[in-house]
């Protein structure tokens, strides 16, 4: 067994319900006692967005091969 990441366990959530036939989603992680704490500050805390994006602008402009 692993520990799931952030990124996973909002990927599993995020799929839950379904928008167009469903008003609500439902989630549920089993883990141990021990590791309960951790996934819930996963869940509840959140985290500034950092991106990398404008640093490397140039080479994703000519990436896309513009004229």
């Amino acid at each position: 067994m692993v520990d799931l990441g952030i990124l996973d366990v909002l990927q599993i959530f995020g799929r839950a319900g379904r928008p167009q036939f469903d008003k609500s989603g439902h989630g549920t992680i089993i883990t141990s006692h021990e590791k309960l704490a951790h996934y819930l500050s996963l869940l509840t805390n959140q985290y500034p967005i950092e991106s990398s994006f404008i640093n490397h602008l140039a080479d994703n402009l000519n990436a896309e091969g513009l004229s």
